[in-house]
């Protein structure tokens, strides 16, 4: 279920034009989940609706709910948790600020090709 969780957030993304889409493999790498993505949007309110667009379409596809939402009133970081993957949306200057890419390439994670899912 983690793939189809994954695909969802990618295309979410991507229609509501997220920036710098970036889907990392970890498993086998993290005890925590499977995947993460990490997205930009241009303003609080385009991250907003990229997290809630993420989360409607699991719902109504998959019938998932995340077990956590972090973020979402103040639009920055905002951060959904389905266990097995892991969604992170930020605006830029927080994007920048925590760099989470550099965390995912040091533990050796894969980037995922977007067009392969």
């Amino acid at each position: 279920m983690s793939v189809e969780i994954a695909k969802i957030a990618v295309q979410v993304s991507q229609e509501k034009k997220a920036e710098n889409i970036h889907l990392f493999d970890l498993r086998g790498k993290s005890d925590i989940c499977s995947y993460q993505l990490v997205c930009s949007g241009e303003s609080d309110r385009q991250t907003r609706a990229i997290a809630e667009g993420i989360a409607e379409l699991c719902k109504q596809r998959l019938g998932f709910t995340p077990s956590y939402i972090e973020g979402l009133a103040e639009g920055s970081w905002i951060l959904l948790d389905y266990g097995a993957v892991i969604v992170h949306v930020f605006v830029d200057a927080s994007r920048s600020q925590f760099n989470l890419e550099k965390l995912f390439i040091e533990r050796n994670a894969l980037e995922v090709s977007l067009a392969s899912l």
